[in-house]
């Protein structure tokens, strides 16, 4: 069963080992199934919706667990006893967007975005839609606004286009102040991603939020001059598509 913790040493297969481990994660809620409602850390690591019928379809608050900054935290470290791993292995996660995302600041009003999918090859035919809020930190955006502007229905300078052949959309947002944040939605055939970013004036970071997952990375160090294998699943966050990699080395 999926829930039972296994010494994971023991497969024969090394290099079914990592795909395994990996599969362990994201296809149990863990146990307890709601472990993610709890500071404790869970007795079996599992980041699926509890009852989800869809596979890959993960849990973002026991996905947040793993930034370090979540009260909560479960380090690089705690997630290798969890799954059962000896001292000899040491793994890694990543999880960010399907589509990766650069934007940069031409004018005042004008602002070009460009797609990558993850093999870092420019990305055609994205429907990107965008709301720009001045005078507001992503911090500040709550979980209902981030449903209105899905809705259209956020007040806000809002534009939307389609990426060219080099995957570059120029969006026009008249009105738009130095300070702000924006939400952009992006859409393709193969997935959806949802990003927010602070700007100010030409400056543009993108970051996770308390509702939104950018970027998480938990690493127990570099995998240089080891034999490793890297897997990677693409899943469901939220309703958004994510990559999610685990490497695995000895």
């Amino acid at each position: 069963m999926v829930y039972d913790k296994i010494n994971l040493v023991e497969i024969n297969q090394e290099s079914e080992k990592a795909a395994k481990i990996l599969d362990l994660m994201l296809l149990s809620d863990g146990k307890p199934p709601n472990w993610d409602e709890y500071p404790q850390d869970p007795d079996i690591l599992g980041f699926s919706q509890t009852n989800s019928i869809k596979m890959y379809n993960l849990d973002k608050d026991k996905i947040i667990r793993l930034q370090y900054t979540s009260p909560s935290y479960i380090s690089p470290n705690r997630i290798k006893e969890l799954i059962g791993l000896g001292p000899e292995y040491y793994i890694a996660i990543k999880i960010f967007p399907l589509l990766n995302i650069t934007m940069t600041r031409e004018t005042q009003d004008t602002f070009k975005v460009q797609f990558f999918n993850q093999w870092n090859t420019p990305a055609s035919n994205v429907n990107v839609t965008v709301a720009y809020l001045n005078n507001c930190q992503v911090a500040d955006i709550t979980e209902e606004e981030l449903q209105l502007f899905l809705d259209l229905e956020l007040d806000g300078l809002y534009d939307s286009e389609l990426s060219n052949s080099i995957g570059i959309s120029t969006l026009y947002l008249t009105g738009a102040e130095e300070l702000g944040c924006m939400l952009i939605n992006s859409k393709q055939l193969t997935g959806n991603c949802l990003f927010i970013a602070d700007i100010n004036n030409t400056n543009i970071s993108f970051n996770n939020s308390p509702h939104i997952i950018y970027q998480i990375e938990s690493s127990m160090g570099s995998v240089s001059g080891y034999n490793s294998e890297i897997i990677t699943r693409t899943v469901k966050i939220d309703g958004f598509d994510y990559i999610f990699s685990f490497t695995l080395w000895s």
